[in-house]
């Protein structure tokens, strides 16, 4: 691996973090998976048939390696394709997300799942539109931002930017607050990066936040959220009042099992809260799991695998020379380190609980297959930066060689 090429160091650290969310997986789901195995087996008992129940079941495992080979499909798809002719129809991928979200609610085609209508069955898999629309909006965003040949002078040039963002993240905000929050956050961030003016921006700020607080009053669960993690963080009093309150759940449960962990864990496998206490223990808490089991060290060793990647990701978006390939780096970067920052944020308290999935770790296949279509895309750009950079030191050598031999047999008179 050259030192001016990340494209390797990329996919290492994409294939490290995956074998890692794999092995978890496994830990953390085994036991809840063979509880609904033998649930199906002792429904399916005739009279005088004894059930003998098994302990762990590789159920969610196998779905996940499963994903891992869709997920690979993808990443070869965006590597290999010409990312100019992917980003030119990227609008073609926002489409289809604009059709497949509103499926969700759809009765027969979409799923609700603890209480939020995210996924559509497709066979005996589940998929969630909000990965696709992610990667579509920034996608598409980098391309119009890369490709247009002068700055946004008024705010009507700017506005169809403004309007795919905020309308993706309204819309599905109505059901995933977390993942609407991703999307606004970058699509602000790549705006930044380009150039665009703070001026255009700015008055787009209490328009935002009067959607957002409009967007927790209609659940009341995220209000209960917000409240006690603002009391947690000014220190109003005992948000759970000295006691597990049922309302604080899955903070509590992801606190204790981190606090659980100390510096070296309790050792893979013997984790206490996968055993019904934390919900979500194997899907958007699995850092927590993570931190039981492994304790201190490992959870800093996958903090420091997602911090190389992404330090790669940038450092591929510095190197290119042209503003898309640049921009493109950087979104399909902050795809990456927005929800990765995030979920371990909410893990450690440091935000309000939300579900949001840990990219290449978390159990879900729909998130896994967008993360690699991104890291394809970025492995195909650092490339490109390898070849443009390679390409002078060859042109000289060739030069170098033509000389010799143009000379070779010359002798002077």
């Amino acid at each position: 691996m050259s030192h001016s090429n990340p494209r390797w160091c990329i996919f290492a650290l994409v294939l490290t973090l995956t074998a890692a969310g794999l092995v978890m997986i496994y830990s953390s789901s085994a036991f809840i998976a063979a509880d609904r195995y033998n649930k199906k087996i002792s429904a399916r008992l005739q009279l005088g048939e004894v059930l003998q129940p098994v302990h762990t079941h590789p159920e969610f495992l196998q779905k996940q390696l499963a994903w891992c080979g869709i997920s690979l499909c993808g990443f070869l798809l965006f590597y290999f394709v010409d990312f100019k002719i992917l980003t030119r129809y990227s609008w073609l991928l926002l489409l289809l997300a604009g059709i497949l979200l509103p499926l969700v609610y759809v009765p027969g085609i979409g799923m609700k799942i603890n209480g939020a209508w995210r996924w559509i069955r497709v066979g005996p898999f589940t998929f969630q539109p909000s990965e696709m629309a992610k990667l579509a909006v920034v996608t598409t965003t980098a391309y119009l931002l890369g490709t247009r040949n002068k700055p946004f002078e008024r705010f009507a040039d700017f506005l169809p930017l403004v309007l795919m963002a905020s309308g993706f993240a309204l819309f599905i905000g109505i059901e995933d607050l977390g993942t609407a929050c991703v999307i606004a956050l970058i699509a602000l961030i790549l705006w930044f990066v380009a150039g665009v003016r703070f001026g255009l921006i700015f008055p787009l700020i209490p328009a935002a936040l009067i959607a957002f607080v409009v967007a927790i009053i209609q659940e009341p669960y995220r209000l209960t959220r917000i409240v006690l993690f603002l009391k947690q963080l000014f220190g109003i009093g005992d948000p759970t009042n000295g006691v597990l309150d049922p309302k604080a759940w899955h903070i509590q449960h992801s606190l204790i099992a981190v606090g659980t962990g100390g510096l070296m864990g309790v050792g893979p496998g013997m984790g206490v809260q996968k055993h019904g206490y934390l919900p979500a223990v194997f899907t958007d808490f699995i850092m927590a799991h993570i931190c039981e089991e492994l304790g201190f060290i490992g959870a800093v060793i996958v903090l420091a695998l997602f911090a190389l990647l992404c330090w790669q990701g940038f450092r591929v978006a510095l190197q290119s020379p042209e503003p898309l390939s640049a921009l493109l780096a950087a979104g399909m970067t902050l795809l990456i380190a927005v929800p990765a920052l995030t979920n371990v944020a909410v893990v450690l308290s440091c935000l309000p609980t939300k579900g949001l999935a840990l990219p290449f770790i978390s159990y879900g296949g729909s998130s896994l297959l967008f993360n690699y279509c991104a890291m394809g895309l970025l492995m195909k750009i650092a490339w490109l930066n390898s070849q443009r950079s390679e390409a002078p030191a060859r042109d000289a050598e060739r030069e170098a060689w033509l000389f010799k031999q143009h000379f070779a047999g010359w002798r002077p008179t």
